[in-house]
């Protein structure tokens, strides 16, 4: 009967070891909460902040309010043309094209997947739809050459 109260005894030990071991996410010995992430600036106005956008509170409504406001100027990708004629035509170009066109040029093999505008067509639809103005990339190419040609990211 003692082995019986023994065995029952430590088990009820080591479930209170176990559970003073186990803290709630967030949180230090002391019950303070623990930061997750130390405060960096942010990219608006230099305050230190936590988000995950890299905005503070104050400037993340203004930044949503700038690029909601520049893709209203942009207009949708149909209005530019990238409608559903465009959508036929880069699938007929990417299957005729599948590698990408500087890949191949460096000597890589790469599969394209962004069908591109070699001169900028800047609205000109004649440039737009002249299949000779295109050629097949991969998405990593692509967005170097319209960041070389738009002078960088976010330039859009």
């Amino acid at each position: 009967m003692s082995s019986w109260n023994s065995c029952e005894q430590h088990e009820k030990t080591k479930k209170q070891h176990q559970n003073a071991r186990r803290l709630p996410v967030g949180r230090s010995y002391f019950g303070a909460r623990m930061p997750t992430s130390p405060a960096r600036p942010c990219r608006r106005c230099r305050r230190p902040t936590r988000n995950a956008g890299g905005y503070c509170d104050r400037c993340e409504p203004r930044r949503k309010q700038a690029a909601n406001e520049q893709d209203r100027r942009r207009g949708s990708a149909a209005a530019r043309g990238y409608g559903h004629r465009w959508r036929k035509l880069r699938a007929a170009f990417l299957a005729e094209h599948p590698l990408c066109a500087e890949c191949q040029r460096r000597g890589r093999v790469t599969v394209a997947t962004d069908v591109d505008h070699i001169e900028p067509h800047k609205g000109d639809k004649g440039k737009f739809w002249a299949l000779g103005n295109l050629q097949a990339l991969c998405h990593r190419c692509h967005s170097a050459k319209t960041a070389r040609e738009d002078g960088g990211f976010g330039n859009g």
